[in-house]
């Protein structure tokens, strides 16, 4: 004989469309000879560290609707203008000065609620399944913030222009010529050009002033460059050559190269740059707020609300500040954009 499983969730946060709305709900038919697993699977997502990218200024600008940073700049001439005549009579020096200009980006503020009613609770305590729905509609508030935060960190707000990522800052120059086609795609002859031309563009572009330290590549093409480098006769992978050769040239063995699936054309496409992958070259120092640096004035914070008038329910609210990827230094960061494949 048939029997009826009670369930007390109505909706799946689905990342990848692979659980329909058809397989779920607050019933289950279920029979004598159903063995119910006492373990239940969480839904997985894309996620990484941030921290491994960019540093994360978290606390600093609190309540504020607005973060302005200054940048000192020295003005004055060549060193050569100063020379003076020790044998001649006092005259005008040449004359060096300093000024500022600044850079602003807005805080924006986030909150979403979560709540749950008596008569949910107490189905929930008489589940056959020991699922504690309160803590998993916790769980999914905190991932909607965190996923959320993510992709804020990579390609900014989806509305707001003024709030941008790692990836696409409106002060940072692109390159669209360097790289023809994605890494792992290339010949050998591709590969030789792009490791003579890569670094120099790069120092170019930072006024002769920084080497880079991190290459972020797309997801996909990263994934392609465990195969052979082409005519290598130790047989070292892509991979391997690349980052030696980056390592080498720029002296420099924190050198890194990041796969990111925000690089990926899909999500270039959300914020409307037609490229079939961005690649990123840029310099970043811990704790150092002159590179790349993701400002969350105020993080992720809970806040419980009382019982509701007719004691059936009790609403929790999720509560945060954020605001853009600040880039102090965006001549330290080159975007290298394939435009075919």
């Amino acid at each position: 004989m048939g029997r009826t499983l009670t369930l007390t969730e109505k909706q799946f946060m689905n990342a990848n469309g692979d659980i329909g709305n058809n397989d779920v709900g607050f019933q289950v038919a279920i029979q004598t000879l159903t063995q119910l697993s006492q373990k239940i699977v969480e839904q997985k997502f894309y996620e990484i560290s941030i921290s491994d990218f960019m540093n994360v200024d978290v606390g600093s600008g609190a309540w504020q609707e607005e973060y302005m940073q200054a940048r000192e700049y020295y003005t004055g001439g060549g060193f050569e203008e100063g020379d003076i005549d020790d044998h001649a009579g006092s005259g005008k020096l040449s004359e060096v000065d300093a000024a500022i200009d600044t850079m602003s980006v807005p805080n924006r503020f986030w909150a979403k609620k979560v709540s749950w009613r008596k008569p949910q609770l107490e189905q929930a305590a008489r589940n056959m399944i020991p699922w504690d729905q309160p803590a998993a509609k916790l769980r999914s508030l905190k991932k909607n913030w965190d996923l959320g935060i993510q992709e804020l960190a990579f390609i900014g707000h989806s509305t707001i222009p003024r709030i941008t990522g790692l990836l696409n800052n409106r002060e940072v120059n692109s390159n669209t010529s360097i790289l023809p086609v994605p890494i792992s795609s290339m010949t050998q002859a591709q590969m030789n050009n792009f490791v003579k031309l890569v670094l120099n563009a790069y120092f170019v572009n930072s006024n002769s002033t920084q080497m880079p330290n991190r290459f972020v590549v797309p997801t996909s093409d990263y994934l392609g460059l465990g195969q052979p480098f082409p005519g290598s006769v130790a047989q070292i992978t892509m991979l391997e050559y690349l980052l030696n050769m980056l390592k080498k040239q720029t002296r420099n063995e924190d050198f890194d190269i990041i796969p990111l699936k925000y690089a990926e054309k899909e999500f270039q496409l959300k914020r409307g740059n037609n490229v079939l992958g961005r690649y990123t070259l840029y310099f970043s120092a811990p704790k150092n707020i002159e590179t790349p640096t993701l400002r969350l004035p105020i993080d992720f914070q809970l806040i419980t609300g009382r019982l509701s008038d007719d004691n059936l329910s009790v609403p929790t609210t999720a509560f945060g500040q954020y605001s853009s990827v600040l880039i102090s230094r965006p001549r330290e960061v080159l975007y290298l954009d394939v435009l075919s494949a």
